[in-house]
């Protein structure tokens, strides 16, 4: 199976472009990159012709010591979610991972894991030079998590609460999601639609629990204020609410669940020459770049991933060197991003 450039962007945490032009022979990257990008393939397909999903990588010499590992275990049931061909933010994240763990003296090294091969990423988990696991959970389900109890080093969990066991660190999705029904609300809003992802993951439920109760607290009209499950991705909602459009009116405005909902939304509408925030106001949840906009300032929910990626850690370095009897749920606010996609309804 040929190896995509989002996997070698995913394990060297740089961008898709950046492989592109490697792979390519195109001018706008160094020597030094170019090679491990063509190495990394190779190392991939060699992986691939071994039948091995991702090895462990072994120790480090830092200053002369072997570091221990951080082992970042990436759960990906192929949802495009986190790792998506028009945007993808892992890269960013796995940086700040890997800035972290070196400053505090470990090297990390990285297994992405389908729900198929769990047993050979829990076998590397706990191999000898593992000092702890991070599980990057957003994709995961709860019941998804049985196969990691047999994980013996220490384990924190990223972006889920699958486990009251382990520590985790998540954003605050439910009430990130509150404050911006509450502020299009006091815009004058009173038909909000929510837009979502037809994936089922963790944080989503929770930005639609946020919703629900925000809408019921203010007493608006459930019926004004519909769930619609857009897509899958970027595309399927594009070519979803351009055909709902056509038959249906106009909120006063849309809240958009992630990213790819946004960008999907905005395409539909720029197809169909609808004005933003003249003719609709929106609102989105995480920042997308203003080139994928339109250079339109989108208002939106701002998740801090970086202060987030930074806690996740710390928090999983503590509990190698102190551990824990009790286990923590940190949670990360979130802030609301003013920009100009929100108008008040009754101008």
């Amino acid at each position: 199976m040929k190896v995509k450039s989002v996997e070698i962007a995913n394990r060297l945490g740089i961008s898709k472009a950046t492989v592109s032009l490697a792979m390519n022979g195109k001018p706008g990257v160094s020597p030094e990159t170019r090679e491990a990008v063509l190495r990394c393939r190779d190392e991939l397909e060699q992986q691939r012709e071994r039948g091995i999903s991702m090895p462990a990588a072994a120790s480090v010499v830092q200053n002369g010591k072997t570091s221990q590992q951080l082992k970042i275990v990436m759960y990906d049931r192929k949802l495009s979610i986190i790792c998506d061909s028009d945007l993808n933010l892992w890269p960013s994240v796995l940086r700040i991972f890997d800035a972290e763990a070196r400053e505090l003296g470990y090297s990390i090294g990285i297994t992405y894991v389908t729900p198929e091969d769990v047993k050979e990423a829990v076998a590397a988990c706990n191999a000898p030079e593992v000092a702890g696991v991070l599980l990057y959970a957003t994709e995961m389900r709860e019941e998804d998590f049985a196969p990691f109890r047999a994980v013996r080093k220490p384990l924190v969990v990223y972006d889920h609460v699958c486990s009251p066991r382990h520590h985790c660190v998540v954003a605050d999705n439910e009430d990130g999601t509150m404050k911006l029904t509450r502020y299009l609300i006091r815009m004058g809003c009173k038909r909000i639609e929510y837009l979502a992802h037809k994936h089922y993951i963790y944080n989503f439920e929770q930005r639609r629990i946020g919703f629900i109760g925000s809408i019921h607290l203010m007493g608006l009209e459930r019926e004004a204020c519909p769930i619609l499950y857009a897509g899958y991705g970027i595309s399927d909602v594009e070519s979803y609410m351009k055909e709902w459009l056509k038959e249906h009116p106009l909120p006063d405005a849309y809240i958009m669940e992630n990213y790819q909902v946004s960008i999907g939304l905005m395409r539909a509408l720029r197809e169909l020459n609808i004005k933003v925030p003249e003719q609709v106001s929106l609102i989105g949840i995480d920042e997308v770049p203003d080139y994928m906009t339109d250079r339109l300032k989108m208002t939106c929910l701002h998740i801090d991933h970086t202060n987030r990626a930074q806690v996740v850690i710390r928090q999983l370095v503590q509990e190698i060197r102190d551990p824990s009897h009790i286990k923590l749920k940190i949670v990360s606010r979130s802030r609301l991003v003013e920009g100009d996609s929100v108008r008040k309804c009754n101008e």
